[in-house]
């Protein structure tokens, strides 16, 4: 389901989640801005949820995707796979993607713009590889992982007029609605 790898951790009482770059905390803020409104979602009814015990659908800001998935959010298998998550946090479990990208796909994507899903067979578990799209990578990797190559390889010899790029992101793909 998830990779995960053993992070040494200094014994504190509260969790802390993995470090984020500057870059990447800007773009946060600048998104949470631009914030739908949500449809109704069971959440824990406590006033005071850490970073890392906070619902899964929460980090999910586009509506479209909430209202479709509220069924699925909801469930008992959902709920599940949730507290495995949470438990590994609190441990110093590290996860790929990091836990605030891990619905980046729908964040980017509204629900009724998919045209394409690509499926991977596991993954990308190294550190500054996997930030929440299937076999993209962020621009500021510069060496591609061997199956984003092969995409690329393929779309340029069934289309002629494809040029290779010089970066793996596949923002703009998602921004088109190829996850």
């Amino acid at each position: 389901m998830a990779n995960t790898r053993k992070r040494k951790v200094t014994p504190k009482k509260e969790h802390v989640l993995p470090k984020v770059t500057k870059k990447r905390s800007a773009a946060k803020k600048t998104s949470l801005s631009k914030k739908q409104s949500k449809p109704s979602v069971e959440l824990p009814t406590t006033t005071e949820i850490s970073e890392i015990e906070k619902p899964l659908c929460s980090l999910i800001r586009d509506a479209s995707w909430l209202q479709n998935l509220q069924n699925i959010f909801n469930g008992d298998n959902f709920k599940r796979i949730e507290q495995f998550l949470n438990n590994l946090w609190s441990t110093g479990k590290i996860i790929y993607p990091p836990n605030d990208l891990i619905f980046e796909a729908f964040n980017i994507t509204p629900f009724d713009k998919v045209k394409v899903v690509l499926l991977g067979q596991d993954p990308y578990h190294d550190d500054e590889q996997a930030h929440g799209l299937a076999f993209s990578v962020p621009k500021t990797v510069t060496v591609l992982p061997p199956s984003l190559k092969n995409i690329f390889k393929e779309l340029a010899n069934d289309i002629k007029s494809f040029r290779i790029p010089n970066h793996g992101c596949l923002e703009k793909w998602a921004q088109s609605g190829i996850l």
